[in-house]
């Protein structure tokens, strides 16, 4: 299991779920940071799961814990902050994981740059208000190359970072797809926050 991973962009495309089109004339503190081009596609999507686990091992050199859940999955956390007290937690020991991810998709203003992670809104996760609390962020960033679009058929061709080309549905929740164009850049930013609370 990988928890839920970092999904590459054409899931927001694809998938129905918690899909917000910014529609033209909003600004925003994201839009603004992205540097987003105008009149373009641009989505949201935020999601949180919480699931039951038990701490599998630990390893206080390296700080890493490892998790299984409770369909016998397993993942690995490295904690970087070396203030988090990974000492307290034991092999054996249930948890919960509240897992808060927001995604932000975009088309980048011609010769912008693409800005840091922690520059995208802020995600939140849900704390117990009872017992400890770890929490780890995890971000990716990722381009794609817009070579084709088909607006009657709502069809687009994108070519990955390894230059590799696929096509895609796109859903009717994304708005101003005739302004797309070849050569366009999508960016996908995510930012994912893992939460492990324990007593």
């Amino acid at each position: 299991m990988k928890w839920i991973k970092l999904k590459p962009l054409f899931l927001i495309f694809l998938m129905a779920a918690v899909v917000v089109s910014c529609s033209k004339g909003e600004k925003s503190a994201q839009t603004q940071e992205a540097k987003v081009a105008v009149n373009k596609p641009l989505v949201t999507r935020s999601s949180t799961v919480t699931l039951n686990a038990t701490i599998e091992a630990v390893d206080l050199q390296n700080r890493t814990f490892t998790l299984k859940d409770e369909s016998g999955n397993t993942q690995v956390l490295k904690v970087k902050n070396p203030d988090v007290p990974l000492e307290k937690l034991k092999a054996g020991m249930p948890v919960q994981m509240t897992i808060s991810q927001k995604e932000l998709y975009y088309v980048s203003a011609p010769g912008a740059e693409t800005p840091a992670d922690e520059k995208i809104a802020d995600v939140k996760s849900t704390e117990g208000t009872e017992g400890q609390v770890i929490s780890i962020t995890k971000t990716q960033t990722q381009t794609f190359t817009v070579q084709s679009v088909d607006v009657e058929k709502r069809m687009i061709t994108l070519a990955g970072e390894d230059g590799s080309p696929f096509e895609l549905q796109v859903q009717p929740d994304v708005a101003n797809l005739d302004k797309l164009k070849a050569g366009d850049k999508i960016v996908d930013k995510s930012i994912q926050v893992v939460t492990v609370s324990f007593k």
